[in-house]
């Protein structure tokens, strides 16, 4: 399960990024973009919704540490499902793109399908120098 939650973390850009899929321009063929659309829309939103509810699945799991209620929410099975049924939708997208998009779309889309890589056990977090950091104002 932790794979599958790497595997969706990393692609939290990638899934803010699909949209360009629902425009002719990052299609390589506007008649292939004007057959497919119907189905591209509803492969991304079911995409969508799948990660949506994966989400509060694990909102669920975190808070029926502390909450009895909760803990009947979340059924583990189910998330796991979710996640396999994710990932396999992020492929057939991965695929769609290969085959359709224009070379710009393309790499920006492909260089957005990455796992999420934990920093090495051992390594110090390097924090960012303080005026990168945001100001907080009252």
């Amino acid at each position: 399960m932790r794979g599958g939650l790497m595997h969706i973390v990393g692609r939290v850009s990638w899934y803010m990024q699909l949209a360009q899929l629902l425009e002719a321009k990052s299609w390589s063929d506007e008649r292939l973009f004007a057959d497919s659309q119907p189905q591209t829309r509803e492969t991304l939103v079911n995409l969508y919704r799948n990660v949506l509810e994966l989400e509060m699945n694990c909102v669920c799991a975190s808070a029926s540490e502390s909450n009895a209620a909760a803990r009947d929410v979340v059924s583990w099975n189910d998330i796991r499902g979710l996640l396999r049924n994710i990932m396999r939708a992020d492929e057939g997208v991965v695929d769609m793109v290969m085959q359709h998009c224009v070379d710009s779309v393309k790499e920006e889309l492909l260089d957005l399908d990455t796992d999420f890589k934990p920093p090495e056990e051992g390594q110090e977090d390097q924090e960012a120098p303080e005026e990168e950091l945001p100001r907080v104002t009252e």
